[in-house]
């Protein structure tokens, strides 16, 4: 699938590309990031990023906080910030997350996911469980919220949708990938095939399938766009909208009236320009459907 590969660089924001999310997969010595991009019709693969060291350590999940408060910066030069983070609580890792996910100091709604024993037929549940419970069985109103993915109906989406881009000609495919993708990611992207026996995903055979973050990473970064609280695209009843896309480019592909110096940090320098006299842009009033 190397031939995927566009000439974009990774962490662009290309036009169109007015929403992010991301998704996390915890392992003992690093963390799997995938940052997704959102457009009416297109979905980018923005970055593949691994955060790697002992994530029992705190100063490994102060990494992924700072990754996740940085916004990004379009080809308008407006700021773009993450709209929420999906992390995965299966593992080794469940009460590191638990206490990541309680920081009072993100700036982006991060959401315990776990993937579903059964086929839910949506990306995400549409209420969270409890797993935190007192002795006499009772929620603890202090646990956090554990949101069940549809992992099939996402990897049915996923897998059909790079199967259908494979006919295409590069500008007329759904999921864009950046330049630096390895043929290793590809394989992990790839690592499951449907059981017809079944109906679930099983991997495949094969020492390159073993990993399989890619796939995860991207399942993840998609069910959260389609969280009640998210609803990229949608309404707040979670319906089509179709000025979604439209109040977005409004507000983020206009040109910026600053100049923003770095990336690097969530402490982005801000330079105003000079507004010109016959006037100015508003921002004031908008908010998603």
């Amino acid at each position: 699938m190397l031939k995927c590969l566009e000439n974009i660089p990774q962490r662009s924001i290309t036009r169109g590309c007015l929403a992010l999310t991301v998704g996390i997969d915890t392992q003992d010595k690093w963390l799997a990031v995938k940052l997704l991009g959102w457009g009416a019709d297109n979905l980018w693969i923005i970055e593949w990023h691994t955060i790697e060291g002992d994530t029992t350590r705190p100063e490994e999940w102060d990494k992924l906080e700072e990754y996740l408060n940085t916004p990004l910066i379009n080809s308008c030069g407006n700021a773009i910030r993450i709209e929420a983070a999906a992390i995965d609580t299966r593992g080794h890792r469940g009460e590191q997350v638990k206490k990541f996910i309680a920081r009072k100091t993100l700036k982006v709604p991060v959401y315990a996911v776990q993937g579903s024993t059964t086929r839910l037929g949506r990306a995400i549940a549409t209420t969270a469980s409890h797993p935190e419970k007192t002795h006499r069985g009772k929620v603890v109103k202090t646990g956090y919220s554990l949101w069940n993915v549809g992992t099939e109906y996402c990897k049915d989406f996923i897998y059909g949708t790079l199967a259908s881009d494979e006919k295409l000609p590069t500008h007329k495919r759904v999921i864009h990938f950046p330049e630096g993708l390895t043929e290793d990611y590809f394989d992990g992207l790839l690592s499951e095939i449907l059981d017809p026996e079944t109906n679930r995903y099983i991997k495949r055979k094969g020492a390159k399938h073993q990993r399989n973050e890619p796939l995860d990473t991207l399942v993840y970064a998609w069910a959260i766009g389609h969280h009640n609280r998210v609803r990229i695209g949608m309404t707040s009843r979670g319906e089509f909208d179709p000025g979604y896309w439209t109040r977005r480019e409004a507000i983020l592909e206009n040109p910026s009236l600053f100049t923003f110096e770095h990336q690097d940090t969530d402490k982005v320098e801000v330079i105003p320009k000079p507004i010109p006299e016959s006037g100015g842009i508003s921002l004031n009033g908008w908010r998603r459907g």
